[in-house]
């Protein structure tokens, strides 16, 4: 692998992490942000290329591909741990950042704080590249203030958005819906994860363009088998993937008959028996439920 003219990375905490890595081997390369639906539309015509945190077929011996999904490893930054340019703290950021467990609360603080960043704007791929390029000069990201600025506002709204969710909950017993159709662009992730500390399995369903998706975190379910199993009985699917515990899953399906088919396939897993199978629609997804989730993660300053 020499003379990389094109970093693609994964735009979250471990692909930053692990093109923060790679540009110190290669310092001259561009970088490009993906993410697993747009990967086949972000790569470049130049070559060599070095793919990061990415699911991709490598199609040719100018294309290298490092990546550890499904679940090959718990980081991408864990698969480079071994290049003389992967210190410590990058490679551990990458860990926290996919929620692999680290004996390092400072750091995991970090990662926190760096996807909370990059979720504010998830289409700033100018900002991601900035963070990766201060990452590779050894600069940590609580002491980036700009990732601190950005954090603290993401952190502020997601209060308020979360809070929407909880009163959309759906519980089925053994797992909960939330449609929440028109979330907001960079939420789901981290609402998803916010509602997975109080429920073990939920499936937060939302809309974006002609597109319906299913953002996963699952206990008793296989998040990846769940994707498999809905991919084959649904003739509009587009993508699906990830992590056996957190997936996402994207169709051409209105909301609707996304939540339908979904639940089909939950009972059938696990021969759940709601009490009403018939009694779905969209309408029973404004239940509130009361809840008494901490907010120590929403509004905690991210050093001090």
């Amino acid at each position: 692998m020499e003379n990389i003219r094109v970093i693609v990375a994964h735009g979250d905490c471990d692909g930053i992490a692990c093109a923060a890595i790679a540009l110190r081997r290669f310092p001259a390369s561009k970088i490009v942000f993906a993410e697993p639906y747009n990967i086949h539309e972000r790569i470049p015509s130049e070559a060599p290329i070095l793919i990061l945190d990415l699911p991709y077929s490598s199609e040719g011996d100018n294309i290298y591909v490092i990546d550890h999904h499904p679940d090959l490893a718990p980081s991408c930054s864990y698969l480079m741990r071994s290049w003389r340019e992967a210190d410590e703290y990058l490679v551990n950021l990458g860990l926290a950042g996919d929620k692999s467990f680290i004996d390092n609360s400072e750091i995991i603080e970090e990662a926190e704080l760096l996807n909370d960043a990059i979720h504010l704007k998830p289409n700033d791929d100018a900002f991601k590249e900035y963070i990766a390029q201060q990452l590779s000069k050894g600069v940590r990201i609580r002491d980036i203030p700009e990732a601190i600025k950005r954090a603290d506002e993401y952190r502020r709204k997601l209060r308020k958005i979360l809070s929407e969710a909880f009163k959309r909950v759906e519980d089925r017993g053994d797992y909960i819906i939330v449609a929440y159709p028109n979330i907001p662009n960079g939420f789901a992730g981290k609402i998803a994860t916010e509602l997975s500390k109080k429920f073990p399995d939920i499936f937060l369903i939302w809309r974006r363009a002609n597109k319906t998706i299913v953002t996963m975190r699952t206990s008793m379910f296989n998040s990846l088998d769940i994707c498999s199993k809905l991919k084959q009985v649904d003739q509009k699917y587009i993508l699906g993937g990830g992590h056996r515990k957190a997936a996402s899953y994207s169709t051409r399906l209105d909301l609707k008959k996304t939540i339908s088919l979904l639940m089909k396939i939950l009972e059938r897993s696990h021969n759940i028996n709601p009490s009403n199978p018939n009694m779905f629609n969209t309408s029973i997804l404004k239940t509130s439920i009361h809840h008494s989730l901490e907010y120590k993660n929403v509004n905690k300053p991210p050093h001090g």
